[in-house]
């Protein structure tokens, strides 16, 4: 049986281009994390004054990571769609096609060291300085990293959303991270007992609303425990 083919203009083309974009921005959620960073990354290029080549080299990095998802989302919904059984060929196809993302991400990160190397070298230092003995700082920074990587985390395991449920705990990450920071600027036993207090209390709450297991309970605290002690032993040494 001859299919006929249907003739399409440009427009349509584009808008089918145009709908297929935005339909793997709103289903794919690795699509839209990598799109995101690649704004902050164009904006930080032109903040920081990179060379027009060298953004240039920035960009067609970035088109590659989001082309190579892209590519990735189109063959799952493909395979999903004639493959309807468990198939081995089918799990090597999707393999292959989410280790080209990977591939792509890693070149694109060596491509954005290269590019903001000269720049990072020299503010890194200046940053670390001004950072260095001020508290205030050091403790937003510590809160603020927390918050950041138990996003990162609860995305990574993708269970639950960024501000509830799912591994690791955030309130209990940062009322731990809070308890830390306290802990560190007094020796007085009264309030550091009250601040652990409230912190276990926090912690315990989410367990007993069934929000979060002991699990990711103890592991948020872990978290913000870990990256608070460590600033604030970087910094305020």
């Amino acid at each position: 049986m001859k299919i006929e083919k249907k003739s399409r203009s440009f427009f349509e083309s584009a808008n089918n281009a145009i709908v297929g974009i935005i339909s793997s921005f709103k289903s794919e959620r690795n699509f839209r994390i990598h799109f995101l960073v690649s704004i902050l990354i164009l904006f930080a290029a032109l903040k920081l004054e990179i060379p027009r080549l060298k953004i240039v080299l920035l960009f067609l990095a970035i088109t590659y990571v989001l082309m190579a998802e892209m590519m990735n989302t189109s063959l799952e919904f493909l395979t999903n769609a004639f493959v309807e059984e468990e198939n081995p060929n089918a799990k090597r196809a999707k393999d292959a096609a989410a280790g080209a993302v990977l591939i792509s991400v890693i070149g694109a990160v060596f491509i954005g060291y290269l590019v903001f190397f000269n720049k990072l070298e020299i503010l890194i230092p200046a940053l670390f300085e001004r950072i260095k003995g001020n508290p205030l700082h050091v403790a937003v920074i510590s809160l603020v990293l927390v918050l950041l990587s138990t996003v990162f985390f609860k995305t990574f395991f993708a269970h639950g959303t960024p501000l509830r449920g799912g591994m690791p705990s955030g309130h209990s990450a940062v009322a731990f991270a809070t308890a830390t920071i306290a802990i560190w600027f007094t020796k007085n036993w009264l309030l550091i007992s009250a601040v652990f207090l409230l912190a276990l209390m926090v912690a315990q709450s989410r367990v007993q609303a069934r929000i979060h297991g002991w699990w990711e309970v103890l592991s948020g605290a872990a978290l913000g425990f870990s990256i608070t002690l460590l600033l604030l032993s970087l910094f305020l040494r």
